[in-house]
């Protein structure tokens, strides 16, 4: 197991620019792992951020919050569409940067379970990245529900 920090902790919507010091102070905190989050607003030089990671020796993760107008777990079609193309920047943002790991919320953040459709509506929305996620080297791995830390299913 590896001990890793959120920039969530320290800054949102990340930006590079101003943010990217951030990086020395999770290492020097004693951080493996940076996790990022890819959120609509956020501003990344990918090259830049994963050039602080390796200088440190550190490890990435990405978290898309795909709830809200980018719920994949939406029963509207059109909510689910933003939300893939949101997971496909989630996806494009942990390569650039070199992440192993992507994590995602199947609902709207925690503000209600997941039914067994809605996570069913996820696995269909995010079934179109499932192709790009080898050729990128990572792993996928979805929140049902995020309140608090672990995940709950209500059907």
């Amino acid at each position: 197991m590896k001990i890793g920090v959120n920039m969530w902790i320290w800054a949102s919507p990340f930006e590079t620019g101003k943010h990217l010091p951030l990086v020395a102070k999770a290492a020097a905190m004693g951080a493996e792992v940076v996790e990022f989050n890819a959120e609509p607003d956020a501003v990344y030089d990918a090259p830049q951020v994963r050039r602080a990671l390796a200088d440190r020796g550190l490890a990435a993760s990405v978290v898309g919050m795909l709830g809200g107008p980018a719920e994949l777990a939406s029963p509207d079609a059109s909510v689910r569409e933003a939300g893939l193309n949101l997971a496909k920047r989630t996806i494009d943002l942990c390569a650039g940067i070199g992440g192993r790991l992507i994590t995602a919320t199947a609902g709207d953040g925690g503000r209600r379970r997941a039914s067994a459709a809605r996570v069913t509506w996820t696995a269909r929305s995010v079934n179109p990245c499932s192709g790009v996620l080898p050729k990128r080297a990572a792993r996928w791995a979805t929140m049902p529900k995020t309140p608090g830390c672990g995940s709950r299913m209500k059907s």
